[in-house]
């Protein structure tokens, strides 16, 4: 049973590790629109970046003053978007709303109160929003940051600033290391359960004894008279012989319940 319990905890968290990393995708919903910067268009060309819950979900273009983005988000997911134009965040934000607006197109102006840099930040070293790594910055990631545990190979990043987590795998190694894990686990559990049975059997052998000494000790007492009842026969006479009978035929019960 343990062995199933495992087994299933390591296949959960293999599948939540490949879909948090490949997530079923959703249909695109297009945002267009016009930027405006200063009052007036905003002039050139950048590249726009939708992000939703801190994940690129699409990268479009806007060029003198239009632009034009289809987001793809993972299937189930909801929420506010927030647009960059080169790492500059915009004043308005988009919304969506799962399927309701797959394949959906909407028109939605956007302002930015910050000249954006003439160059695309991704690529640039540094860490911008909407950006999860850049170049060889990994935002501190180790190389080697495969996850959950059990997962070897090594992280990059791509080409839009996301961790690439391609070269990952799952080590047949550490499968082997909880197989043996398990094996050990159920030779304790075995051996446990033998001692308790042998304790057991100890344990039923000193009551037998003890119930044998007592019967011994009972049989040879006769008891001097301690007392007297008056019933509505006449009196009996209480002898300390009948008390002790009493007693042992009480202790030997209790001590029956013991052994089971």
């Amino acid at each position: 049973m343990r062995k199933v319990y495992l087994f299933a905890l390591v296949l959960i968290l293999s599948i939540s590790f490949i879909f948090a990393q490949n997530c079923p995708l959703s249909l695109p919903k297009t945002y267009s629109g016009e930027v405006s910067y200063n009052g007036g268009v905003l002039s050139g060309t950048y590249e726009i970046r939708a992000v939703l819950d801190e994940d690129t979900i699409g990268i479009g273009e806007v060029s003198e003053g239009e632009y034009l983005v289809d987001v793809v988000p993972c299937s189930g997911s909801t929420g506010e978007i927030y647009f960059y134009i080169n790492g500059i965040e915009t004043n308005e934000r988009g919304l969506y709303s799962g399927k309701d607006d797959w394949g959906v197109g909407e028109e939605l102006n956007l302002e930015v109160e910050e000249m954006p840099p003439a160059q695309n930040t991704c690529s640039d070293g540094i860490i911008q929003s909407g950006e999860e790594c850049d170049g060889t910055n990994l935002a501190g990631r180790s190389v080697n940051g495969c996850e959950p545990s059990g997962w070897e190979g090594t992280i990059s990043c791509n080409s839009q600033c996301k961790i690439d987590y391609s070269n990952c795998v799952y080590s047949d190694d550490n499968n082997e290391d909880e197989k043996d894990n398990d094996k050990e686990d159920d030779k304790d559990s075995e051996k446990k359960k033998l001692i308790s049975d042998e304790n057991k059997e100890i344990i039923k052998e000193k009551i037998d004894n003890t119930i044998s000494a007592i019967s011994e000790k009972v049989g040879s007492i006769t008891g001097a008279t301690i007392g007297f009842v008056k019933t509505g026969n006449g009196i009996i006479a209480i002898s300390s012989g009948l008390v002790t009978l009493v007693a042992f035929v009480f202790l030997v019960v209790l001590l029956k319940k013991m052994k089971k």
